[in-house]
């Protein structure tokens, strides 16, 4: 279910999507329903969930009768839409030579396309209050709006991000302690890759990190700004999105400078650079920041 073949097979001039049996998907849904229905003292201990579904349809179902009890118990949440074909659904599929939007969906986004059933994500993780860690994994960049979500207590320690749109105050609410909340800072590490602001700035992001005082670990790949969005003047995208990668694409210098001060903060908090990880690229940002290329600045 993790690989290409629930991808769009994207040639220079035509697509193929997989077409799945809709009958064996409907039931592994139901098996999947029938789990957090029926009553079992398993699920009254469960504090660790790990959900990697076809669709975000899949989602929206087991948000409708899944426990709330069951939500608020859990410490570590990860959610994975599984089926990437159609328009947007990888950011590679850009580089063809015809409109994106043509790009031909597997026979279950034809049914249920994932832009048109995100809520259901957003209801589960709303209902997750005591959470350590969350990871959300989506395809054609849906918006995650976690505005009204409120954690207790601490907050994350832990967040992985895919593909999800968001404003850059949802973003660092996400990142947020409980309002009230007195004790100890306990944002630890974060990685996104391929998040997509709607409004804000990656600056006001990467300041509100820097500023917290347990936070200790970042990879980024290619973020950037909703073209469609109130942050649209800083939108910024490669040519040829197969071949480029970059940690951030943005037409503002203060992101890139905001990312290096960030990364260069949490590598002397390490106690320098063979101490900070450099496996995933994570001090890649150091070399980019004063590149010519990123010399623009459009936050005015």
């Amino acid at each position: 279910m993790f690989d290409e073949e629930w991808q769009t097979d994207v040639r220079l001039s035509w697509s193929t999507a997989p077409k799945v049996h809709l009958s064996m998907i409907d039931e592994l849904r139901q098996t999947v329903l029938g789990l957090f229905k029926s009553p079992s003292p398993y699920l009254e201990t469960v504090t660790d969930l790990q959900l990697a579904l076809p669709c975000t349809y899949d989602f929206t179902v087991v948000s409708e009768v899944i426990p709330s009890d069951l939500l608020n118990r859990l410490r570590h949440l990860r959610l994975q839409v599984v089926d990437a074909t159609g328009a947007y659904g990888h950011r590679w599929y850009g580089n063809i030579s015809y409109d994106e939007a043509n790009i031909e969906n597997s026979n279950l986004q034809e049914a249920y396309p994932n832009g048109d059933h995100s809520s259901g994500i957003q209801s589960i993780v709303r209902r997750c209050t005591n959470l350590k860690t969350l990871g959300v994994s989506v395809a054609q960049e849906v918006h995650l709006d976690l505005a009204a979500w409120t954690p207790n207590g601490g907050g994350l320690e832990t967040l992985y991000l895919h593909r999800t749109t968001h404003t850059a105050e949802e973003l660092i609410r996400i990142m947020s302690p409980a309002h009230d909340f007195r004790g100890a800072d306990r944002l630890y590490a974060i990685w996104l890759e391929e998040v997509v602001l709607k409004s804000g700035t990656w600056l006001q992001v990467f300041t509100h990190l820097l500023a917290r005082p347990s936070f200790s670990y970042l990879r980024v790949d290619n973020l950037g700004y909703d073209k469609h969005g109130a942050s649209s003047h800083l939108w910024e995208t490669p040519d040829y999105p197969t071949e480029e990668s970059e940690h951030i694409w943005s037409l503002s210098k203060t992101d890139h400078t905001s990312l290096n001060r960030l990364v260069r903060h949490l590598i002397a908090k390490a106690g320098g650079q063979d101490l900070y990880p450099s496996e995933m690229n994570e001090q890649e940002p150091l070399e980019y920041w004063d590149s010519d290329a990123h010399s623009t600045d459009l936050d005015e």
